[in-house]
């Protein structure tokens, strides 16, 4: 009698396990698909404060194409959880689907003056483009950084997630 008992509780946990499992599997798959999407949100922001921070100091003789090509270059060696898939996408605004639609992600990169200066120069409206015009001293070097995540889709079924970052530093 009481051997029965006990095949009876183990079919009973069996039955349970096979209720409980999928159910586990699916957190246990969030979690790290979660930790996935925040390990590459921090090498995107990691990459925009390193190329942020590699334009702040304007060199002699500099262009626009040479800035953005050495800061496309630096944010990619910081990005390097994502891969060399980062794009320069800089005629365009980093929201835009020029952007947006990139598979590797896009890299923007704009400058303004200095919000506080009270010259006769009035500050653009909107950030502009990088050239020796305008990457002065006393402006601010914005890098904005796009990735398309794509997390699994057990987890998140609803196609991919637009990850963005920026970081803005004052030139020298």
């Amino acid at each position: 009698m009481r051997r029965r008992r006990l095949q009876r509780s183990r079919g009973q946990a069996i039955v349970e396990f096979a209720l409980v499992a999928p159910v586990l599997f699916a957190v246990f798959l969030g979690i790290f698909e979660f930790g996935r999407l925040m390990a590459i949100w921090i090498a995107l922001q990691e990459g925009a404060q390193e190329a942020a921070r590699a334009g702040t100091i304007p060199q002699s003789g500099e262009t626009q194409a040479g800035l953005e090509s050495a800061l496309l270059t630096v944010a990619r060696n910081q990005t390097l959880l994502i891969g060399s898939g980062l794009s320069n996408c800089s005629g365009n605004d980093v929201s835009a689907n020029a952007c947006t639609s990139l598979g590797g992600g896009g890299i923007s990169i704009k400058c303004n003056s200095d919000p506080r200066d009270s010259s006769d120069t009035p500050a653009p409206a909107a950030p502009v483009r990088c050239d020796a015009t305008n990457h002065v001293s006393n402006g601010y070097l914005r890098v904005e950084v796009t990735y398309p995540f794509q997390p699994v889709p057990l987890v998140y079924p609803f196609g991919t997630i637009q990850l963005y970052s920026w970081a803005q530093v004052r030139v020298e």
